[in-house]
């Protein structure tokens, strides 16, 4: 996935390494010898940055990634960094304040690690 979201060429290439990213976390994602960790999430999320796809796309997929991030419990600094990096603000804000949610707290250490994100300057 890292080489997919380094990938450079023309919007079909770019569309194409952005289809083998996906690919490759729903392959890790129904995998019988284990699930992603936060390497996969990250490097997934920066893919989605990186790459140029649809806006709806994009967004989709981000959600998409952080969420099920999440529920694996394997949104750490990396995470946030590369959620950051790629989201743009209001999708940030909404994924980070429905982790921060008091009924449903999806990541144990959610208010330490996104604060060190919040801040960043767009």
């Amino acid at each position: 996935m890292n080489s997919c979201a380094f990938a450079a060429g023309d919007l079909s290439e770019q569309q194409e390494a952005f289809a083998i990213a996906k690919s490759c976390l729903w392959e890790m994602c129904h995998s019988i010898y284990g699930k992603p960790n936060f390497v996969a999430f990250g490097t997934f999320l920066k893919a989605c940055g990186r790459l140029d796809i649809p806006v709806a796309e994009r967004n989709a997929n981000i959600r998409a990634a952080f969420q099920m991030a999440c529920e694996h419990q394997e949104a750490n600094d990396f995470v946030f960094a590369q959620l950051r990096y790629a989201a743009p603000n209001s999708l940030y804000t909404e994924l980070v304040t429905k982790a921060r949610h008091p009924k449903k707290v999806l990541v144990s250490n959610i208010n330490t690690t996104a604060s060190k994100f919040d801040s960043r300057n767009t």
